[in-house]
């Protein structure tokens, strides 16, 4: 009478084990971080923000001197008397090729102001990626979230699944 009651619990405990083991093999230890903050919490961002700065007060200055440009040459065209319409018309033409200089050049200023912030940050946010990486796989962490965008930024190689659903769905 004994023995059954014994394998019955014998049993429960080994179904008990297994359940507990299958969870812990399931669960995932995920973290988050605001990279973002932390980027700006990094020594060199300082360096890098003043750099970005000087270089865009520099571009805006140029732009600004176009701008300069622009309104004296619209001080000269409202000049001309309504009898010259041929010099009139050469300024308007002046006029017309200055605002397309400037426009392009305010294009242009923005897309190397862009280009200089990702050239300076680069080397910042990579140290900060690293760190983040190694933090997880010291600490256990399968998945690291930045909580200021959303975006996932750590995990596991093994938990990639492209090779399996690109095999699945005959992509090779």
């Amino acid at each position: 009478m004994m023995k059954p009651m014994i394998k019955k619990v014998v049993v429960l405990f080994l179904l008990f084990a297994a359940v507990s083991f299958g969870q812990d093999a399931l669960a995932q230890k995920v973290g988050h971080i605001n990279v973002d903050s932390l980027v700006k919490m990094m020594p060199q961002y300082d360096t890098a923000e003043k750099k970005l700065q000087k270089y865009a007060a520099e571009l805006q200055k140029s732009i600004d001197k176009a701008k300069k440009e622009y309104e004296n040459l619209i001080k000269e065209y409202q000049e001309i008397p309504q009898s010259f319409q041929s010099t009139k018309k050469l300024k308007e033409n002046e006029i017309i090729e200055l605002e397309n200089k400037i426009q392009t050049r305010t294009a242009a200023a923005q897309e190397d102001l862009v280009a200089m912030q990702q050239e300076l940050l680069k080397p910042i946010i990579d140290k900060v990626k690293k760190a983040i990486e190694d933090v997880a796989k010291e600490k256990g962490y399968t998945l690291v979230i930045d909580s200021s965008t959303g975006i996932l930024i750590y995990s596991l190689p093994a938990d990639d699944l492209m090779n399996e659903v690109k095999k699945k769905l005959g992509i090779k």
